[in-house]
């Protein structure tokens, strides 16, 4: 007897939730996959990445010594090799490659030098301010850095703050003119009247000091006959000639401060700051971070 059709319906929902079970799995196997291959392409790309990070950051040396044969070129054809002006200091961005470097530069003969200036003058820096016993233990303390200042006996992180952009351990002990602030000018002891004198000269028609219309002094014997148009005083061309007999005046520099910043698109890569001498080309100081 033949059975009622009734009765075969079960075996057809049967068949097909063993597809519907089938086609679930297979979904569910393509969605697996799907995210393991997203996952590994995930990995790739850290990797990736990580591999240039490390790339950079291994070349990152070569680019500085790149642009700071870059500098000492372009400092060697100013048009006057004998002095050194805020204009010569003036700020660039160098592209190397896919990479840029931007660049500040510093005269380290436009500071104090710790070791080889006056008597006089080094009681003049602040944090000293007279303190003989305290510029002794200075004086005792071989620096080959300016940091070494904090070996010194009795200068505190506080003396150190106020004297560390004012001082340097570079240089023959002549302040360049051309690049001294108004607060190393104060500590040479200069009227505060010749300073906006001087200033004012640096500056040129447009008033500001880093342009291509700057004023340059270009001879160390007539800087007072230069400032003379800007109504020099008796006792301003005294202290000028009172240094320049002291050979404690210059026109110009040999050790300059680069301070480099490694830039790849949007990210920093790395920040130097290196000091070299120019008459040799030999870098004196290597700091990277």
């Amino acid at each position: 007897m033949r059975r009622p059709y009734s009765s075969r319906r079960p075996n057809r929902g049967f068949r097909g939730e063993r597809k519907g079970s089938i086609l679930f799995l297979a979904v569910g196997a393509v969605a697996i996959l799907t995210i393991l291959a997203a996952g590994a392409s995930s990995s790739v790309s850290q990797e990736w990445k990580m591999a240039s990070f490390l790339t950079d950051a291994n070349t990152s040396s070569d680019y500085a010594l790149s642009a700071l044969r870059a500098m000492k070129q372009v400092w060697s054809a100013r048009p006057s090799p004998l002095t050194m002006t805020p204009y010569d200091l003036r700020s660039r961005d160098l592209v190397l490659d896919d990479k840029i470097v931007s660049v500040r530069s510093f005269d380290e003969e436009a500071l104090v030098n710790i070791m080889k200036s006056s008597h006089d003058t080094l009681l003049q820096l602040p944090g000293i301010s007279g303190n003989e016993t305290l510029l002794a233990a200075i004086l005792a303390t071989p620096l080959h850095v300016k940091e070494d200042l904090l070996l010194a006996e009795g200068v505190t992180v506080d003396v150190y703050a106020l004297l560390k952009d004012l001082v340097t351990v570079y240089g023959n002990g002549r302040v360049n003119i051309n690049t001294v602030s108004p607060e190393v000018l104060t500590v040479l002891d200069a009227p505060v009247d010749l300073i906006s004198r001087i200033r004012q000269y640096r500056a040129g028609d447009d008033g500001e000091e880093g342009t291509v219309d700057d004023r340059v002094f270009d001879d160390i014997s007539r800087i007072d006959d230069d400032l003379e148009p800007f109504g020099l005083m008796p006792q301003e061309r005294e202290w000028i000639q009172t240094l320049v007999l002291a050979q404690r005046l210059t026109t110009g520099s040999g050790t300059i401060r680069c301070e480099m910043t490694l830039i790849k698109g949007e990210r920093i890569l790395r920040h130097f700051r290196i000091t070299v001498d120019l008459s040799t080309g030999t870098i004196l100081r290597w700091d990277e971070e």
